[in-house]
């Protein structure tokens, strides 16, 4: 999957104490963007979008929780979300989420 793949809808939200969210979710990433303005929310995906890739024998196998703990940017942040978010800890956590063994 490229940067080019990626696309957001970026809508306003009513949050607490009567401010205002602006957030989106990448469709081909599924990574979730949100900001205090519309200006922030774009250019926080568009971030999402230039964070470099690992290298190519990282993303050649099966990704691993050393592997978030190593690239978490592109992992937590980026368009390898779907990667690390199909994978699991060997605690049966995925590994975009908290594993309190593995911690």
């Amino acid at each position: 999957m490229s940067s080019d793949d990626c696309s957001i809808t970026i809508t306003e939200k009513p949050y607490i104490d009567g401010a205002t969210v602006f957030s989106g979710v990448c469709d081909s990433c599924g990574v979730p963007v949100w900001a205090a303005s519309r200006e922030d929310a774009q250019a926080r995906f568009e971030h999402h979008r230039d964070i470099p890739e690992p290298p190519a024998e990282v993303l050649a196998r099966p990704v691993t929780a050393a592997d978030v703990d190593t690239y978490t940017a592109w992992f937590l942040n980026g368009r390898g979300y779907p990667i690390a978010a199909a994978a699991k800890c060997q605690h049966g956590y995925a590994l975009v989420a908290f594993c309190p063994e593995c911690a």
